[in-house]
């Protein structure tokens, strides 16, 4: 089944230090679907050599994410 009708959703991600001294998180809204990586084709681009280039994709399905 294909959708023709689509409307984009916002999502905030959250990224948290893993350093107990550090307690700054960092905030970022993206529009749905988003791929996260590395790669060129990444919507939202973390350039650090332990994420792959295709990394994860969120996606809103049904209206749940």
């Amino acid at each position: 089944m294909v959708c023709t009708h689509h409307s984009d959703m916002k999502l905030r991600l959250v990224f948290k230090s893993s350093a107990k001294r550090d307690k700054k998180s960092r905030a970022f809204d993206v529009t749905l679907p988003a791929l996260i990586g590395r790669g060129e084709q990444a919507t939202f681009r973390i350039p650090h050599v332990r994420i792959s280039r295709k990394h994860c994709e969120i996606f809103e399905e049904n209206g749940a994410v």
